[in-house]
């Protein structure tokens, strides 16, 4: 409850100046999910004394880092990420059902032949 109520102040902007947020200006969320957040969007970061650094190219391009950052506090962002793996996992168990068929159907024409 208190994360729904919670007023996300993550990263200031004044023209081409910024600041990072510090943990008391944030969610305490915010720091437990941006790793996961980061990770699953293919975005490579580095971590270096509990300071996550991305590339410079990307931090520049603010309506990316503001997504990054929407995103560690959002309930609908993680549902919607739980339901996509949910959906992949059945995919996924349905490929690799059908391609063990496959399989085992070459195994049996193998053996079958070597019988011979």
């Amino acid at each position: 409850m208190a994360e729904e109520n919670y007023t996300r102040r993550i990263t200031f902007f004044d023209n081409d100046l910024y600041k990072f947020a510090k943990p008391n200006e944030v969610s305490p969320n915010y720091f437990k999910n941006i790793r996961w957040v980061l990770t699953r969007s293919g975005q490579s970061y580095i971590e270096k004394n509990g300071i996550i650094y991305v590339r410079y190219h990307y931090l520049n391009d603010m309506n990316l880092m503001w997504n990054y950052t929407t995103r560690t506090t959002s309930v609908k962002f993680f549902k919607q990420e739980k339901e996509t793996d949910s959906i992949n996992l059945i995919y996924e168990k349905e490929y690799v059902d059908s391609q063990k068929k496959i399989i085992d159907a070459y195994l049996d024409t193998l053996k079958a032949s070597s019988t011979k």
